[in-house]
């Protein structure tokens, strides 16, 4: 059970785990490498008129730039009529 200096606010507001609070909040906003170059989506019928529910068979083409281990990728298409 830890002690009551361990609970003491000076232990939990050092500089260090200040630093540690400001990166994992400025992480998400910072300019990473990604893996993934480029994607694009190729469907089995391009021209096929489809309806809502209907199932839309193809592939997904991804450019990476280095070694990648994918263990899945979430598709979503919208579309709209003129």
């Amino acid at each position: 059970m830890p002690s009551a200096a361990d609970r003491s606010p000076s232990s939990l507001s050092s500089p260090l785990s200040g630093r540690r609070i400001i990166s994992r909040l400025a992480s998400p906003f910072t300019s990473k490498s990604r893996a993934v170059a480029d994607f694009y989506i190729e469907v089995d019928d391009p021209h096929k008129q489809h309806s809502p529910g209907d199932v839309v068979t193809g592939s997904v083409r991804l450019r990476v730039t280095k070694p990648t281990r994918v263990t899945h990728i979430v598709v979503s298409l919208h579309g709209f009529v003129q």
